[in-house]
């Protein structure tokens, strides 16, 4: 399984974690004080795009998680053989 790059990864956490809920929330608010359109539309949309890329990079992370942890065991085995054959 490939996993994201790391840098790809941590962009796409920021995006999710921190600008598109703020660039929603002041579209909102913005929209309720000059009456533009759309604000419930683009708060919903943002909240969906920001589940869907969580829930992308969230896989990523299990995926990348889990082969990590085999990596290790692997590691571990390796060397206890090693010692055990000297």
């Amino acid at each position: 399984m490939k996993f994201l790059p790391d840098p790809v990864y941590q962009v796409l956490k920021w995006l999710v974690l921190v600008v598109i809920p703020a660039a929603a929330t002041l579209y909102v608010g913005l929209a309720m004080v000059w009456g533009w359109p759309y604000a419930d539309e683009i708060a919903k949309t943002a909240s969906l795009i920001c589940a869907f890329i969580g829930a992308l990079i969230g896989v990523s992370q299990i995926g990348y998680n889990k082969s990590q942890a085999a990596a290790k065991l692997l590691a571990k085995a390796d060397k206890e053989k090693t010692e055990a054959e000297g």
